[in-house]
């Protein structure tokens, strides 16, 4: 649904439009439906509440897993029972504090297979308005052993067919699904990206690079050392090969140049899911 009002991107903001899977809401008037069946849509990163009247700027864009199993929020207790969502991506950037300076770090699987963050949808008719707005939260929890060093949180990942069944299923809250809120110990690969990545709006497939193997990276930079080494080599041996072979005691075979005076200095990159296999955990 909504397909049009997203278009794939490198590096996406809060606020900004965002893929969603979630069930099909079950028409309220007819109680023998069947469950609703699996859609994509699109929707704004950021729940604007149902019993809200106009789109005002709150900071929803994560809602903690505490706060789910502990019943403290109005808001992610009206929305957990019936409106869990799945939030799809090829992973997700991270600041690094040191000091005064602030490192942006990429965290995916290694095999790059896709992401997908725990998440609560909502759905709002703003006054004065006659199309509905649908907006989505992604669930945050402690951050595993292994990310702990890149910040205290990190996104609620689900990766087992099981777990991703049972957020998605039209199950009231309970005890098992508070199960599912745990940091996820996968062996992800984390590195360092460049900076750029924080200006909202860039985007790039190289923002999913290791800062090392950018063309501008340090790689990159000893590569092209490596390769103006070659070239003069090439050159030295195509320059002895059209003077004929050497011999041992003979000396570098350069041109000689002649005896002159010199004055000056030369210079020389709505559709419906039936099934979705998700990475085994």
């Amino acid at each position: 649904m909504d397909e049009n009002r997203f278009s794939g991107r490198y590096n996406i903001a809060p606020r900004s439009n965002i893929p969603v899977i979630r069930r099909e809401s079950t028409p309220p008037e007819d109680p023998h439906a069947r469950m609703g069946s699996l859609i994509l849509h699109t929707m704004k990163w950021g729940i604007v509440p149902h019993f809200t009247k106009h789109d005002g700027s709150l900071n929803t864009i994560n809602a903690r897993s505490e706060h789910l199993m502990d019943g403290t929020s109005a808001l992610w207790n009206s929305l957990k029972s019936k409106k869990r969502a799945l939030v799809p991506a090829q992973g997700y950037f991270e600041w690094l504090k040191k000091g005064n300076h602030r490192i942006p770090y990429f965290t995916k699987y290694k095999d790059d297979h896709l992401m997908l963050f725990a998440g609560l949808w909502d759905v709002v008719y703003h006054e004065g308005s006659q199309e509905p707005s649908f907006t989505v939260t992604i669930v945050t929890t402690q951050a595993s052993k292994r990310l702990a060093f890149l910040h205290d949180r990190m996104p609620l990942i689900l990766s087992s067919q099981e777990d991703i069944e049972l957020w998605l299923s039209p199950e009231d809250w309970s005890q098992k699904l508070c199960g599912l809120l745990h940091s996820n110990e996968s062996d992800f690969d984390c590195y360092p990206v460049p900076k750029e990545v924080g200006k909202v709006g860039t985007n790039s497939p190289t923002f999913f690079l290791p800062v090392s193997q950018r063309r501008d990276g340090i790689e990159a930079f000893f590569q092209n050392q490596r390769m103006k080494v070659e070239d003069t080599q090439s050159r030295l041996h195509l320059s002895q090969s059209q003077h004929g072979p050497a011999d041992e005691d003979d000396d570098l075979m350069l041109p000689k140049p002649k005896k002159q005076k010199i004055d000056g200095v030369h210079k020389q990159q709505n559709g419906k899911i039936t099934e979705y296999f998700p990475k085994k955990g």
